[in-house]
């Protein structure tokens, strides 16, 4: 019984430490691209489950919002820019779960105006 007492407190002592960690199974992503002058993105968690009705805010250069969609229940989005200028999109799930991506404004099409 003497012999098992390191072996049973190194198992207590590397579970107490697993559990302090923050829990990376929640880590929640963010991609978008453009199609057809359409931003397209899609959120989802690192378990493969998706945030749909969560609000993605997109903002221009400085922080400035520019409006907001709402993921669909695949965690899909689209956004339409009307102006050729850097998009940051940020979502934010709740409990700590949020994310950004930005679509560069070389990206967008030459054919819209520029900031």
């Amino acid at each position: 019984m003497l012999r098992r007492l390191p072996r049973l407190a190194m198992l207590a002592l590397m579970a107490a430490m697993a559990a302090s960690l923050p829990a990376a199974a929640h880590l929640l992503k963010i991609y978008a691209e453009v199609a057809d002058g359409v931003v397209a993105g899609e959120a989802y968690f690192s378990t493969g489950t998706v945030p749909s009705g969560v609000t993605v805010q997109v903002y221009g250069p400085g922080q400035h919002k520019l409006g907001e969609t709402v993921t669909d229940d695949h965690g899909k989005f689209h956004f339409t820019p009307t102006v050729r200028q850097n998009l940051t999109f940020m979502i934010d799930a709740g409990d700590n779960h949020r994310a950004e991506w930005t679509v560069e404004a070389d990206e967008l099409p030459a054919t819209l105006p520029a900031r």
